[in-house]
């Protein structure tokens, strides 16, 4: 259809609508779906059009598919724009459960481009959800696509390491030369990724351990200089409930000492002593808040004794997270 100038205002309207029609300009839906139904209810809803030469694939997960968090704390989204207006696609919405959840990384469209890729990075809750993928225009049209999935959720007394977690193998830590505050150096080149929590069990070149995240990695001569920020407990693990409790044991010479304690002369103290048993009082003080503190106190004994001390580390983490349909698991809560 060709328009010219001196067209009737009606002529001129019906090659303007057939024009909207070619291009797919305009916000009015012309058709919909079951999947533009599973939006219904919010701001915006993705109004879906008919016959656009456009489609919409979620290729993962497929339809039906369990998500084990315990193996799989994140799962990506992935999927396919398709058809003659690929290259004019602006961008892929995710929806879970009907609420908006982020936009997808689409891949570049050129003037060919008939086929694009799309994903998203998320966690989801335990349960049933749907997912939902709605791809815009820049002429505002609207495809999209849905998936039904299972969540399942590992058990609340389970350890769930983050994904970004690298824990040096016993060869690399060997290689660790210099440690400071904010740097590493290999004397090797390591395959380590700027962003990831780097740990390490305690040696000779870092005799707490390490637990920092990279910021940044250079090598040069064989060598690996890695830049790091301190790391949390909360940043290894996404679920942990431990509870660690080791006696550290050391013994006293043996002594014999007249006890100047006023409970040394009671009639308690005085029958135990006839029996020989061997009565004491004990007055011991712990900074238990700072760490490298000493515990001091008093230790009378009253008798003939082998003094033995017990002192007994207890540490105690528990980091519930609150899995949901985002990029990283929100709000841990941390106790030690």
């Amino acid at each position: 259809m060709s328009c010219r100038s001196t067209l009737s205002a009606r002529r001129l309207l019906a090659c303007v609508l057939a024009l909207i029609a070619v291009l797919g300009v305009g916000g009015v839906a012309v058709g919909s779906s079951p999947a533009a139904a599973a939006v219904q209810g919010r701001k915006e809803p993705c109004h879906v059009t008919a016959g656009l030469g456009l489609t919409v694939q979620i290729t993962s997960p497929e339809p039906g598919t369990t998500v084990d968090l315990a193996r799989t704390p994140r799962f990506t989204v992935t999927g396919q724009v398709q058809g003659r207006l690929a290259p004019y696609v602006a961008g892929v919405e995710v929806f879970a459960d009907g609420t908006p959840i982020g936009a997808a990384t689409l891949s570049p469209g050129g003037s060919g481009a008939r086929t694009r890729d799309w994903t998203y990075l998320t966690s989801a809750p335990n349960g049933k959800h749907s997912l939902f993928a709605c791809a815009h225009t820049r002429f505002g049209r609207a495809m999209a696509a849905a998936v039904a999935i299972t969540v399942k959720q590992k058990a609340s007394t389970a350890t769930i390491v983050a994904p970004d977690v690298t824990t040096l193998a016993a060869t690399d830590a060997d290689a660790l030369s210099a440690v400071t505050d904010q740097q590493l150096v290999f004397t090797r080149v390591l395959a380590l990724k700027v962003g990831n929590v780097i740990t390490a069990a305690p040696s000779m070149a870092a005799p707490n351990g390490l637990l920092r995240r990279i910021t940044a990695i250079t090598t040069a001569a064989g060598r690996t200089t890695v830049s790091t920020v301190p790391a949390s407990l909360d940043d290894v693990f996404w679920q942990a409930d431990i509870n660690v409790s080791q006696a550290i044991n050391g013994a006293a010479t043996p002594t014999s000492q007249p006890s100047r304690s006023p409970a040394a002369t009671s009639a308690a103290v005085q029958a135990a002593a006839a029996q020989g048993a061997v009565a004491y009082r004990a007055s011991i003080a712990a900074d238990r808040s700072t760490p490298g503190s000493k515990v001091t106190g008093d230790l009378r004994f009253k008798g003939t004794v082998r003094v033995e001390l017990t002192a007994r580390i207890q540490v105690q983490v528990k980091i519930t997270p609150h899995f949901s349909f985002a990029p990283l698991p929100g709000s841990p809560s941390t106790t030690c």
